[in-house]
């Protein structure tokens, strides 16, 4: 039988294009993953050859997508997962990676099973009330969404720290009817976050790899996008705003966040602000005791004095190149692997695989697939994510 001819798989070179551009990979790059040369790849996608069977199963590895996808007569229409993602540093406009890419369409994913199991067993969930438009005031906004996730400042202050400010305002919007999901493998230079804008079970993710205070601050401005209900698409938290629409939006959710988390009475009746004087001036330590007992950045600190004229533009403009030099991120490796894998379901969503499970809507090796998890590890990650805190 040597010298037998494989079969070639009848798929449409539009899905092999698509499947290859929906994981943001060069033709070069999706031919050096399969060991081809570039023309074969070519050749596909314009149907002047085929792929065999055997290498479409390789494709279709490659590409993260199950073999099915591929017999499509068309590709599918979804999302555009290189639009909705917020950067660290947007001025660096570099083609996203395939990681990213991967990372996006499966928190979309994540967010499709939460729904359907919400669905299928019954779940009733919370929805998300708070609206506004871009004519709407963002401080007023931020106040509503303030009451809505039952935190008053008072309570914030106590935390005193960032991991813990970090849980609690995740614990808040989940209790709310808001997914929260944690990318991984994603520098935070790449990706900050990014929101899903939904009736119901609206997510947002964060980078596993930012600072706990970076993250807490991503989660109330991709907030704003679902206030606006609007799919987030972040830069900077300061410079990605401008006159277009999406610089509007951006503006918008930025006045939101620094609102709800350093609120406009709260910060001028600390006693910070009022031993302070009128020196548009500010020492590190102020700037420090002002962070920490709101459990936000320094950053937020600086760029609310100078939106409440208390600080100068020159200080405002020093800072800002003192803390661009500041690390970032935070080390979220070789911790436990369900801390971890709480951190990045979060809890409402391990809790609807696991209702679902009960309610025998899911199987084993299905549930076992959404939770990243072996079928005898189960009882572990539900006392991790019921009984333990998350903190990776």
């Amino acid at each position: 039988m040597a010298g037998r001819k494989q079969p070639r798989a009848l798929v449409k070179g539009s899905v092999l294009r698509w499947a290859r551009e929906s994981l943001n990979l060069t033709i070069e790059a999706a031919a050096k993953r399969l060991k081809l040369g570039p023309d074969v790849l070519r050749a596909w996608e314009a149907e002047q050859q085929a792929p065999s069977v055997p290498q479409l199963r390789k494709l279709a590895d490659a590409y993260k997508r199950p073999l099915i996808v591929f017999y499509l007569p068309e590709p599918p229409k979804g999302f555009d997962a290189m639009r909705d993602f917020r950067r660290a540093v947007p001025e660096q406009a570099r083609r996203p990676s395939p990681q990213l890419a991967l990372e996006i369409r499966r928190m979309h994913e994540l967010r499709d099973a939460a729904q359907d199991l919400a669905a299928s067993i019954g779940e009733p969930i919370p929805r998300w009330e708070v609206g506004a438009t871009l004519g709407s005031d963002p401080a007023a906004a931020a106040r509503t969404a303030r009451d809505r996730l039952g935190i008053p400042v008072e309570q914030q202050r106590k935390w005193r720290d960032s991991y813990k400010a970090l849980r609690a305002w995740r614990d808040a919007l989940e209790a709310a009817g808001t997914l929260v999901f944690q990318l991984r493998g994603i520098e935070s230079d790449e990706a900050r976050g990014f929101s899903i804008a939904a009736e119901v079970l609206p997510a947002i993710a964060i980078n596993g790899k930012d600072a706990p205070n970076g993250r807490i601050f991503t989660l109330m401005h991709e907030l704003g996008h679902l206030v606006l209900h609007a799919d987030g698409r972040c830069g900077d938290i300061l410079d990605d705003e401008g006159s277009d629409e999406r610089g509007r939006i951006e503006a918008f959710c930025n006045a939101f966040a620094a609102e709800l988390l350093l609120p406009r009475q709260a910060l001028l009746e600390h006693s910070v602000l009022r031993e302070h004087g009128r020196s548009p001036r500010w020492s590190l330590a102020e700037l420090e005791t002002l962070a920490r007992d709101f459990s936000v950045s320094e950053e937020v600190v600086v760029r609310r004095l100078l939106e409440l004229g208390r600080a100068s533009e020159a200080f405002y403009r020093e800072q800002r190149a003192r803390l661009a030099g500041r690390q970032r991120k935070t080390q979220t490796g070789g911790g436990d692997p369900y801390r971890s894998q709480v951190a990045r379901l979060g809890r409402t969503f391990i809790r609807l695989v696991f209702s679902g499970l009960s309610e025998r809507q899911l199987s084993s090796v299905d549930a076992a697939t959404l939770l990243g998890v072996k079928v005898s590890n189960f009882a572990k990650l539900q006392d991790e994510a019921f009984d333990g805190m998350a903190t990776a």
